[in-house]
C-alpha cells in the first residue's frame, strides 16, 4: 500500500506536467474541478463524522466528556490518601458515614468561566462541614506574593506558587505545619521532618514583607488574615512576638520614625525634669539642715 502510494504521486505530478504543456486551458478546468470535488468530498466527510460522533456522546457521555464538578481532597500526613468527586462524595455519605484519618479536607471548585482563577479551594478540617458551609464562604480579591519556605539549619529555599488556585477564602488556614507538609509533598517531592524548622515569608496585600515562624499560621478572614500562634508546639521561643514585620511602604516608615523621635524628645523632656525637681530637692534639704544651725547658735548667745 505504501509503495503504491510512493508510485501514485509521481505518476500524478508528472502528467498533470505533461498536460499543462499540451493541453494548458483543459488541464487547468479539470484542475480546478478535481479540486473543488475534493474539497465537497472532504467536508461531507466531516460532517458525517462529526454527526456520528455527537450520536455516540449522547449514550456515553463519560467516554468523550470529562465532567468539570468538584473534587473532594483527603490529606494524611502530607499525601493526598483519598479523592472523590462531588458525586461519588455524595453517594458515599448517603450509604453511610465516611470512616477515614485524616489532618484535613480540601474542597475544589472549578470555575470554567472565570479570567483570574481556574478554581477556588476551599479547607475544611471536617469533612461533614463540606456541603453546609460551602455557601458561607466569600470570595477575597487579595493575594499574598512571592511566599517562600525557608529552612533554618540547611538554609534550603522552596517556593509556594498558587497559580490559577485561589486559596483566599474566607476561613481557610493557610501555612500550618500539616498544609506546609502537604504542599512541600506534592509540588517539591520534600518530605518534611518533625524536627524541621523553618521561616515563611511572603508580601501581603498591604506590601508589608511578613516572617511567619514555624509555630505560626495564618487564617484567611474579610479581604484579610489573622496571625495566629500554633499553641501545639511547646517550646520556649513560641511566642507571636517575635513575628518579623517590615513595612516596604515608606510612609509607614516615617511615621515610625517621626513616633520615635517624639519618644526621645518626651524622654529627655521627663529626664530633665527629673534632673530639676532632684536639685531643688536637694537645695531645700540643705537650707532646712543650715537653719537649725543657726537657731542654735542664736540661742546660746542670747
Amino acid at each position: 500500500m505504501f509503495w503504491s502510494f510512493i508510485f501514485v504521486l509521481p505518476t500524478i505530478f508528472i502528467t498533470h506536467k505533461v498536460m499543462s504543456y499540451y493541453y494548458p486551458e483543459e488541464t487547468k478546468k479539470i484542475t480546478m474541478k478535481t479540486s473543488w470535488n475534493a474539497l465537497e468530498l472532504c467536508s461531507n466527510f466531516e460532517i458525517y463524522i462529526s454527526n456520528v460522533y455527537n450520536k455516540i456522546k449522547l449514550y456515553l457521555p463519560s467516554v468523550f466528556e470529562k465532567k468539570n464538578e468538584p473534587i473532594i481532597t483527603f490529606v494524611k500526613d502530607g499525601d493526598e490518601i483519598v479523592i472523590y468527586s462531588l458525586s461519588e462524595f455524595i453517594n458515599i455519605q448517603r450509604r453511610g458515614k465516611i470512616i477515614l484519618k485524616y489532618d484535613f479536607v480540601l474542597y475544589e471548585i472549578p470555575l470554567p468561566l472565570y479570567d483570574k482563577y481556574d478554581k477556588y479551594i476551599l479547607r475544611y478540617e471536617n469533612h461533614n462541614d463540606i456541603m453546609h458551609l460551602e455557601y458561607q464562604h466569600s470570595v477575597n480579591t487579595f493575594d499574598l506574593n512571592m511566599i517562600q519556605i525557608t529552612f533554618k539549619n540547611s538554609e534550603k529555599i522552596y517556593k509556594i506558587d498558587f497559580g490559577r488556585n485561589n486559596f483566599n477564602m474566607d476561613g481557610n488556614i493557610l501555612f500550618d505545619r500539616n498544609f506546609i507538609k502537604w504542599y512541600l509533598n506534592m509540588h517539591h517531592s520534600y518530605c518534611l521532618d518533625h524536627d524541621d524548622k523553618y521561616d515563611i515569608t511572603f508580601i501581603d496585600h498591604n506590601m508589608n514583607y511578613i516572617t511567619l515562624p514555624y509555630y505560626c499560621y495564618i487564617i484567611i478572614d474579610k479581604n484579610n488574615y489573622k496571625i495566629i500562634n500554633d499553641t501545639s508546639f511547646n517550646s520556649d521561643e513560641n511566642s507571636i512576638d517575635d513575628l518579623i514585620i517590615h513595612h516596604i511602604d515608606s510612609s509607614l516608615e516615617s511615621s515610625l520614625e517621626s513616633s520615635l523621635n517624639t519618644e526621645e524628645t518626651e524622654t529627655e523632656t521627663e529626664t530633665e525634669t527629673e534632673t530639676e525637681t532632684e536639685t531643688e530637692t536637694e537645695t531645700e534639704t540643705e537650707t532646712e539642715y543650715i537653719n537649725p544651725n543657726i537657731i542654735t547658735q542664736e540661742t546660746i548667745t542670747n
